[in-house]
């Protein structure tokens, strides 16, 4: 895979998750087929400039802005990755969310 698709598609499941959008919402807002926006976020789909504009116009954001990729940013990889564990920490409950938060903590200073 294309690491810039990669990092665009992370982007975009970014912009979504703070508009607190579903993948369906998304599309539904851009016109565009669910199925494509997995594809996309996932940078399996290189999407057209119409269906990127569309999806930029979705989120309330201008295209060059969706587009801008920063350089000081974790790459692609790392956002996803750092999405899917927040995801997860959040569908827990307070006790896990404690437990979880202990080894974060241990790992960390057996790492650093």
């Amino acid at each position: 895979m294309d690491d810039f698709l990669i990092m665009i598609g992370a982007k975009i499941r970014q912009e979504r998750k703070k508009l607190g959008y579903s993948q369906d919402a998304l599309a539904d807002k851009a016109g565009l087929h669910n199925t494509y926006i997995g594809g996309i976020e996932r940078g399996e789909k290189n999407a057209t400039v119409t269906s990127m504009k569309k999806i930029a116009d979705a989120l309330e954001m201008p295209l060059f802005q969706l587009l801008k990729i920063e350089t000081e940013e974790p790459d692609a990889e790392d956002i996803i990755v750092i999405d899917e564990i927040g995801e997860f920490y959040r569908s827990q409950n307070a006790e896990a969310k404690k437990v979880i938060k202990r080894i974060v903590k241990v790992l960390g200073e057996e790492i650093g």
